[in-house]
């Protein structure tokens, strides 16, 4: 049996790199950053000829798109363990 789909998770720093804002933990620019980098990448904000790139262009499109997501996961499991949430 195949196993379930699984996103390869972040380490806090390489997450905060993939965001743009290493450095000191900023759990506001983080958001931001994030928020910012979903609107350009999302799949409803593609370019309109995104279908004629050649597949690996769109390969690497769509897989920033995923790694700004899998980066701001990171993100809030860090700041849940700190909470105390998790």
């Amino acid at each position: 049996a195949r196993e379930a789909f699984a996103w390869k998770r972040e380490s806090l720093t390489d997450a905060l790199a993939i965001l743009g804002c290493a450095g000191d933990f900023d759990h506001a620019a983080a958001r931001q950053a994030w928020r910012r980098l979903v609107l350009e990448y999302h799949p409803d904000k593609r370019p309109h000829d995104f279908q004629e790139w050649a597949p690996d262009r769109r390969r690497a499109w769509t897989g920033r798109f995923h790694a700004v997501q899998r980066a701001y996961e990171a993100v809030e499991q860090h700041v849940a363990a700190v909470e105390g949430r998790e």
